[in-house]
C-alpha cells in the first residue's frame, strides 16, 4: 500500500516553487525547442549519412511510437493538473496511482503494439527498426510522466535542462555512430537507450525535488477509479498527438514508398517545431484556466480569448515568412534528393494559424469540462485528415494528398472549435474570432497571388498584417497589456 499520509511540509517546497505563467510558458517552449531543434539537426544527419528510405523508416517508427504512446499515458499531463491543483494535500497517492496506471497500460499496449507488428507488419530490418521504437514507448512515456507532474506542480524549469542534455546527447551519440558507419538499427537501438536513461533519472528528480512518495498502488479500486478519470483526457490528449502524427503512419499505409513517407514527415516535423508555442502556452495554462472558469473569472477569461487570436495572426505571420524561404533551406540542408520535403514543408505550413487555434481550444474546452467537446473538435482533425488522404490519394501524388488534406482538416477544426468555444462562454456570436481569422486568410490569399518577386512578399505582407491587426482593434492593445501582465505576475 502506497503512502497516502497528507504531507503539506513536503508539497510546500514545489508550492513555493510555483512561478508565473509566463515563466511555465518559457521553460516548457524553451525545452520543446531544444528538443524539436535537436530532433531535426538529427534528421539532416541521418539524411545526408542514409538513403531516403532509410530515413522515411525511422520517421514511420517515430510516428507510429508517438501516436501509441498518446493513448497508452492515459491523459496524465491532464489528470494530474486537474487534480492536484484540487487536491493538493492528496497529492502522494495522487502521483503514485497515477505511475501505476501509465506504467501498466505503456507496458500492456507496447507489447500488443510489438506482436501485432511482427504477425503483420513488415519483415527483416523494418520490423526491427520498428520493434525499438514501441519498446521506447514504454521509456518515453514514462519521461513523459515525470514532465507531467513537474508542470502539475508548477515546477518545470527543470525540464529545459532534461531536454537539453538527453536530446542533444542522443543527437552526439547518433551522428558519432553514423560517421563510424552504423546503419538504421544502430541509431534505433541508441533512441532506445536514452530515453531510458531519461526515464530513471527523471523519477529519481521528481523524488528529490518534490519529496512525493513514489510508489506502485496496489489497491486495484483506486487503480480502476484513476484509469476510468483518466479516460476521457487520455482519448483527448491521444487525438491531439495524432494531428501532427496520424499523417505519417497513414501515408506509410495507404502507399509503399517510405521515401514518401519520410518526405512528408520531415515537412511535419518543421511544422511541428513551429506549432511549439500554442503547445507549450496551452501546457502552461491549464491550471490557471480551470481556476478561472470556476470561479468565472472574466478577466482571465479574456486572455483565453485574446491567446487565440494571437496565435491565429502569429500563425499567419510565420507561414507568410517562412513559405517562400522553407523550401529553399530545407532542400540546401538535406540535399536534392529531398526538394519533395521542401515542397511538401510549402503546403503545410499553412496549417500553423488553424491548427495552433484549435490545439489552444482544446486546452480550453478540457479546463472549462467540456472534454466531450474536446475530444469532438481533435477528433474531428485527424478523422477527417485521413478521410480526406485516402479520397485524394486516388486522384493525386501522395505527397500532395497529404498535405493538402492536413491543411482542410485543420480549417476545418478552427471553424468548428471556434463555434464550441463561444458556446462555453454562452453566447452564438463567435465574433471574437471572425475579424483576425479573416484578416489572417485575406494575407494568406495575397500571399498566393506572388505580387513581389523572390522572397519579399512574406516579410511585407506580414508587417501589413501586423499593423492592421493592431490599427483595426482586432486584437485591442489594452488585451495585450493585461496578457503581460497577467503572464509576468506570479
Amino acid at each position: 500500500m502506497v503512502n497516502t499520509v497528507n504531507s503539506p511540509t513536503r508539497l510546500s517546497g514545489a508550492r513555493k516553487r510555483r512561478i508565473s505563467i509566463f515563466d511555465n510558458f518559457t521553460a516548457l517552449s524553451l525545452a520543446q525547442i531544444v528538443a524539436s531543434v535537436a530532433r531535426f539537426a538529427y534528421l539532416i544527419a541521418i539524411a545526408r549519412f542514409l538513403e531516403p528510405g532509410a530515413l522515411g523508416v525511422f520517421t514511420y517508427g517515430m510516428a507510429f511510437s508517438l501516436a501509441l504512446m498518446g493513448i497508452a499515458g492515459l491523459g496524465q499531463r491532464t489528470t494530474l493538473s486537474t487534480r492536484i491543483g484540487k487536491r493538493p494535500k492528496s497529492a502522494d497517492r495522487t502521483v503514485s496511482y497515477s505511475l501505476t496506471a501509465t506504467l501498466a497500460t505503456l507496458s500492456a499496449v507496447a507489447s500488443c503494439a510489438i506482436v501485432l507488428q511482427w504477425a503483420f507488419g513488415d519483415r527483416g530490418e523494418v520490423s526491427v527498426a520498428v520493434t525499438f521504437f514501441l519498446l521506447t514507448v514504454v521509456a518515453r512515456g514514462i519521461a513523459i510522466w515525470v514532465r507531467s507532474c513537474g508542470m502539475a506542480l508548477e515546477d518545470t524549469k527543470w525540464i529545459l535542462r532534461y531536454e537539453a542534455i538527453f536530446r542533444l546527447a542522443e543527437v552526439a551519440i547518433g551522428i558519432a555512430a553514423l560517421t563510424a558507419g552504423a546503419g538504421l538499427i544502430s541509431i534505433c537501438a541508441i533512441h532506445l537507450v536514452v530515453w531510458t536513461t531519461e526515464a530513471v533519472a527523471g523519477l529519481c528528480l521528481l523524488k528529490r525535488r518534490s519529496g512525493l512518495t513514489l510508489a506502485l498502488g496496489s489497491d486495484f479500486r483506486l487503480l480502476k477509479a484513476v484509469i476510468v478519470h483518466s479516460l476521457p483526457f487520455a482519448v483527448t490528449l491521444w487525438l491531439t498527438v495524432l494531428t501532427t502524427q496520424v499523417g505519417v503512419v497513414a501515408l506509410k499505409f495507404l502507399q509503399p514508398d517510405t521515401a514518401t513517407v519520410g518526405h512528408f514527415a520531415i515537412a511535419m516535423q518543421v511544422t511541428s517545431v513551429l506549432l511549439i508555442g500554442p503547445l507549450a502556452l496551452g501546457q502552461a495554462l491549464l491550471p490557471g484556466l480551470a481556476r478561472a472558469y470556476r470561479s468565472n473569472s472574466a478577466a482571465d477569461l479574456s486572455l483565453f480569448l485574446t491567446l487565440i487570436k494571437l496565435v491565429i495572426v502569429g500563425g499567419t505571420v510565420i507561414a507568410l515568412l517562412t513559405a517562400t524561404g522553407g523550401p529553399i533551406l530545407l532542400t540546401f540542408l538535406l540535399g536534392s534528393d529531398y526538394a519533395a520535403a521542401g515542397e511538401a514543408f510549402s503546403v503545410a505550413i499553412w496549417t500553423l494559424a488553424p491548427l495552433s487555434a484549435v490545439i489552444l481550444m482544446v486546452e480550453g474546452l478540457n479546463a472549462f469540462g467540456q472534454r466531450h467537446n474536446a475530444t469532438l473538435l481533435v477528433g474531428t482533425v485527424v478523422v477527417l485528415h485521413v478521410a480526406l488522404m485516402a479520397l485524394l490519394i486516388e486522384l493525386w501524388p501522395p505527397l500532395a494528398a497529404a498535405t493538402v488534406s492536413f491543411v482542410a482538416a485543420s480549417l476545418v477544426g478552427a471553424v468548428l472549435g471556434s463555434v464550441l468555444v463561444a458556446r462555453c462562454f454562452k453566447s452564438s456570436q463567435i465574433l471574437w474570432l471572425s475579424v483576425p481569422a479573416l484578416l489572417s486568410a485575406l494575407a494568406a490569399a495575397a500571399m498566393q497571388l506572388d505580387p513581389l518577386p523572390g522572397m519579399w512578399a512574406g516579410p511585407l505582407i506580414s508587417a501589413v498584417l501586423s499593423i492592421v491587426v493592431l490599427m483595426s482593434g482586432a486584437v485591442p492593445l489594452s488585451h495585450l497589456r493585461t496578457l503581460l501582465r497577467r503572464a509576468t505576475v506570479a
